[in-house]
């Protein structure tokens, strides 16, 4: 009969053929047939098979600041602050202004122009993808205030494949973000919601970056359209000039607004009505 002998590193085994006997040696990346076996990442973020954009994960990426302690700060700053405006994000949030002061502030102005003396929380986080938020969500913030208005603007850092995460699709992101909503929705279920169309991304109208979030904008206007408390704001052609090319007067770099751009997002937050007492 066959029979199999372990060792620490090493399978052997030794089966009785019609033809005679054959020995295999199995490493641990090879199966019992001596085929080898598909590598296995144990990071969730960079499964093929599942929808990652959904799955809620802790810090992915090097933002450049303490992820934790940004994190637990919000969870301090919401057994004081009852604000009333959230704003739930990446970097292009995350460098806005307000409390938790970032380690970068590209708006500072704008933000008061836009928010005065209205207690506002910025829940941004420098290189965040919707998983991320997912997990903050479900590890305490917003389980403590009723904000009137929570702000999203989510989802470009989906689209990026590091080691540590694959890209997802425009429609793993579309649902990524609404499964954003639905979480908001069961903390607060009086909070209204306003979710940016992602702004545009890459110097020229033909970048690469441009057809994914396009794509991702239109899924998410065709998904909002009508629902009862989520208003869906796409201001991403204010960011451009004639040419469709980013317009370089209101970004810092290729991704992220300044103060004139981010005035331009705070004025459509002022327009849209929803930052009324």
């Amino acid at each position: 009969m066959p029979h199999l002998i372990k060792t620490p590193l090493t399978f052997v085994c030794v089966a009785s053929l019609l033809a005679g006997s054959v020995q295999c040696a199995e490493s641990k990346k090879e199966n019992y047939f001596g085929s080898p076996e598909p590598e296995r990442s144990s990071n969730p973020a960079l499964d093929e098979s599942k929808n990652t954009a959904v799955i809620p994960m802790s810090k992915l990426e090097d933002g450049g600041f303490d992820w934790i302690q940004r994190h637990q700060q919000i969870l301090a700053l919401e057994k004081t602050v009852k604000p009333k405006v959230v704003l739930i994000g990446d970097s292009i949030t995350h460098f806005w202004g307000g409390d938790p002061a970032g380690h970068i502030q590209n708006g500072p102005e704008a933000w008061e122009k836009t928010f005065g003396n209205r207690p506002v929380l910025n829940l941004g986080f420098a290189w965040d993808r919707t998983q991320n938020v997912l997990w903050r969500l479900d590890h305490g913030e917003l389980d403590n205030i009723r904000p009137k208005v929570a702000v999203i603007n989510l989802g470009m850092n989906n689209f990026i494949a590091t080691e540590n995460a694959r890209a997802n699709t425009p429609d793993e992101v579309a649902q990524g973000i609404l499964a954003v909503c639905t979480r908001i929705r069961s903390k607060s279920f009086q909070t209204r919601i306003v979710v940016m169309g992602v702004f545009p991304r890459g110097d020229a109208a033909n970048s690469e970056t441009r057809a994914p979030i396009k794509a991702l904008n239109a899924l998410l206007a065709k998904a909002l359209a009508g629902k009862p408390g989520i208003l869906f704001l796409d201001i991403g052609s204010q960011f451009l000039a004639q040419d469709g090319g980013l317009d370089k007067s209101l970004m810092v770099d290729d991704t992220h607004p300044n103060e004139q751009g981010y005035a331009i997002w705070g004025e459509a937050l002022i327009k849209a009505g929803i930052l009324k007492e």
